[in-house]
């Protein structure tokens, strides 16, 4: 179970209107990041060693992106095809976040929470939670599953565009959180992105983290 500590921090910040990445680190938060590898309690960078594999048809991308997330912890990663029939996928793809949720805490204990990002672009409270959890996840060794829709740019300029909605993994950040790695399925390919972008891409779905 997330740190209460961490929890409470979050949502006084989001009270007051203060950005979250501007908090202190939470004392559990530190020692997290400690023993992370982060001696001073918070990284400018952290990348997690991972298996990451091209989605094995065109509606696959969430077990994919789910595997991709296990095998930072599990040393018999399940395949693709296993995850696709716990996530209940079909020809028209997982249906929400919360069955990747599910299927992450079924694996790793009850660490994953769904996050959800109402409307068309995501609020700044929305963005500076993100940015949050991407260091605490990260930090933990626990990637993000997002659901992303619509189209965004990583840090080259790459152009990404999934009408239909995708699922892709962060495995690593920048900047503090402020820039993400992401590890995307559908062409089995690794690119950052600025976090804010990333939220926005989310907006209207959720994520996993």
């Amino acid at each position: 179970m997330r740190s209460v500590i961490m929890k409470v921090a979050l949502v006084v910040a989001m009270a007051l209107g203060v950005s979250l990445s501007a908090l202190p680190s939470a004392s559990a938060a530190t020692a997290a990041a400690t023993a992370a590898g982060c001696p001073d309690g918070v990284c400018s960078s952290k990348y997690l060693n991972y298996s990451g594999q091209q989605q094995i048809n065109g509606y696959y991308c969430g077990p994919a992106a789910t595997r991709a997330a296990l095998s930072v912890r599990l040393i018999n990663v399940p395949t693709q095809s296993s995850l696709g029939a716990s996530l209940g996928t079909t020809v028209n793809g997982t249906d929400h976040i919360g069955l990747v949720t599910g299927v992450l805490r079924n694996y790793v204990g009850g660490w994953y929470e769904s996050k959800y990002i109402g409307g068309t672009y995501a609020a700044q409270w929305q963005i500076d939670l993100l940015i949050a959890d991407v260091r605490l996840n990260i930090n933990n060794a626990f990637p993000i599953v997002a659901n992303v829709v619509g189209y965004a740019y990583d840090t080259n300029g790459g152009y990404h565009s999934y009408s239909g909605g995708h699922y892709l993994t962060v495995v690593g950040y920048e900047q503090g959180g402020n820039v993400s790695v992401i590890f995307d399925p559908a062409q089995g390919v690794q690119y950052k992105m600025e976090t804010y972008l990333l939220a926005h891409w989310i907006a209207g779905r959720g994520y996993s983290a």
